[in-house]
């Protein structure tokens, strides 16, 4: 029987000066058996263990769980030594990759640790409350916190709940913290970061799916997280309770998962969360497996709006597509993990509702778009697979297991000096008199490099007549479609793209066309990355064809074949042309 144990320690909290310089174990990673560990680590037996009583160790004050069970328990003992003059508090993760005959516990005790400890309030820091198996599917990975007083050394146990039959089992013990000791590596940004019905936070590899463990978000376990949501702009990000323990959540740090200020109500259990520009919006269900609504919300002040109800059950995740102006959606997750088979869905914004574009295949918790432009959706079926997700038809395909048994969040995370690319509005206006619209781009963030994008003007009038008044403005007819590629030089923040309008005589009233940017390159998009343009008609009637004038047949002409509006020259030259030619024409009858 072969199984892996993965061991975290990360301290979270460090006053300035701080040093948690392990003593007992130098290096960062071992690998043993159980009852073989590298030396100094020692290994023994206890005669009982703690009880497995759900309460998962935190970093306040943790209260003696009490013992159970007699027999024969062994164990490896790892001691490391806070030496600074503040307490701190460590995270303990353990993950097993084998989910047979592996159940087994943590626990933190005052160090040197003896067996008899194991009964011994006064040694004991806290623990993990479960054992992995003690749960289906077994959680994956186990955590727990504890604070470790000033100049102290504490011991980490791992050791088996069954007794000796997992005696001889392989695992990698592994030590971390921020600022300190064995500081890991941060997530190469911008990268896709995951969270899990347990409550852990992780960075996500979308080449191969593998997850690393990031921190613990507030409120644990039985608070777990429904989902994560990141505002890279003003770097503030949320974390939804699972909706067995609150329908709340709370602001946490994306680089460690530490909890910032208290838990707020949200008066829902909000599944799916995403940013559009300075708009959160979520969907929630007010009841176990109900309804789903869409709503805006603000969920630092815990006050929601309604748009309007989905039409589904729960939505387990959302994720806007910059480039085509859509939400998409996930249905089928329940927020804690678990739920049925879920679809890919698109929602209005206007209305709420969600119509269905095919089946992904699998039970899904949660939904995002990657770095590299791809839709991702994690897995809520105790596997906690990374699928890539067609948009068209819901189609997944695997990229491979994170690590992590029920992914029920799933947020991107920019760099802090991201260069993103966007329209200044997402609304322009031009009067049909005016000849063009200016539609301004911006360049915001680290402008310190060259970067492009392109950009195309789009509409849904297809090859309807020109006298059609139902507000779609087609560029047969109403302006000249647009498309190119804008090159921002390095430090230049701010570009025009001009779209010629053409000033017909129809009453037609307002129509609107769409305008879009793709295929950034030294920049990512921003929002919007979409926008409409509206040409307010200028006629109070219909009138006469104006190809017969001599101005607008000219005009027509350098559209067509020059794409731009005529010089003033040019213009007086070439309906002077016309003109005396008609002078002629009539002269000589």
């Amino acid at each position: 029987m072969f199984w892996t144990v993965l061991l975290i320690f990360s301290i979270l909290a460090f006053p300035a000066g701080a040093s948690s310089s392990p003593q007992d174990q130098n290096g960062c990673a071992f690998t043993a058996n159980l009852g073989s560990p590298p030396a100094p680590a020692a290994t023994g037996t206890i005669s009982t263990r703690l009880f497995r009583g759900g309460v998962q160790g935190t970093c306040n004050t943790n209260t003696f769980p009490g013992n159970t069970s007699s027999g024969t328990f062994p164990f490896d003992a790892y001691t490391f030594t806070n030496s600074s003059a503040s307490p701190v508090c460590v995270t303990a993760a353990l993950t097993v990759n084998s989910q047979s005959n592996a159940d087994y516990q943590i626990a933190a005790f005052l160090a040197p640790f003896a067996a008899a400890d194991i009964t011994n309030p006064a040694r004991y820091l806290g623990d993990s409350g479960l054992s992995r198996n003690n749960f289906n599917p077994p959680i994956n990975p186990l955590t727990f916190q504890f604070t470790v007083p000033a100049n102290t050394s504490f011991t980490i146990i791992v050791y088996s709940v069954t007794g000796t039959a997992e005696l001889g089992g392989n695992y990698t013990l592994r030590t971390l913290s921020y600022g300190s000791f064995c500081t890991p590596a941060p997530p190469t940004l911008p990268a896709l970061y995951g969270a899990s019905a347990n409550g852990e936070l992780f960075s996500i590899d979308t080449n191969t799916g593998a997850g690393t463990l990031i921190g613990i978000l507030p409120f644990g376990y039985f608070g777990g997280s429904t989902e994560i949501v990141l505002n890279n702009t003003t770097r503030r990000a949320w974390t939804q309770f699972s909706p067995s323990a609150a329908q709340g959540g709370q602001e946490f740090d994306i680089n460690t998962g530490a909890g910032i200020g208290s838990p707020i109500a949200t008066a829902g259990a909000f599944n799916g969360l995403e940013w559009i520009g300075s708009t959160l919006y979520g969907t929630v269900i007010t009841s176990g497996g109900g309804a789903s609504q869409l709503r805006t919300l603000d969920p630092f002040a815990g006050t929601s709006s309604l748009v309007g109800p989905t039409g589904r059950g729960p939505i387990a995740g959302l994720a806007y597509d910059q480039t085509s102006g859509t939400m998409y959606g996930i249905t089928g997750g329940n927020g804690s993990g678990g739920g049925a088979i879920g679809n890919l869905v698109t929602i209005n914004l206007t209305t709420g509702a969600a119509t269905t574009v095919g089946s992904v295949g699998f039970n899904a918790g949660s939904l995002e778009f990657g770095p590299d432009g791809n839709l991702y959706a994690g897995s809520t079926d105790g596997a906690g697979n990374l699928y890539r997700i067609d948009k068209t038809n819901g189609a997944a395909t695997l990229v491979g297991r994170t690590g992590f048994n029920n992914v029920t969040g799933l947020t991107l995370v920019n760099s802090t000096n991201t260069n993103t690319i966007q329209f200044s509005a997402s609304n322009y206006g031009v009067g049909e008199g005016e000849q063009r619209a200016a539609v301004t781009v911006t360049r915001s963030g680290d402008t310190s490099a060259s970067a492009s994008v392109n950009y195309a003007t789009s509409d849904s009038a297809g090859s309807q007549n020109c006298n059609v008044t139902n507000g779609i403005a087609s560029s047969r007819c109403d302006y000249i479609s647009a498309l190119g590629t804008l090159k921002f030089a390095a430090g230049e923040t701010s570009k025009t793209i001009s779209v010629l309008i053409i000033n017909d005589s129809y009453l037609e009233g307002p129509e609107t066309f769409n305008i879009s940017l793709t295929n950034p390159s030294g920049a990512s998009l921003g929002s919007p990355a979409t926008a409409a343009v509206t040409i307010i008609d200028n006629d109070s009637s219909t009138g006469a064809n104006p190809i017969d004038q001599a101005g607008f047949f000219v005009t027509e002409h350098y559209y067509d074949f020059l794409n731009r509006l005529p010089d003033t020259d040019g213009l007086a030259f070439w309906t002077n042309e016309i003109n005396s030619a008609e002078m002629i024409r009539r002269a000589l009858g």
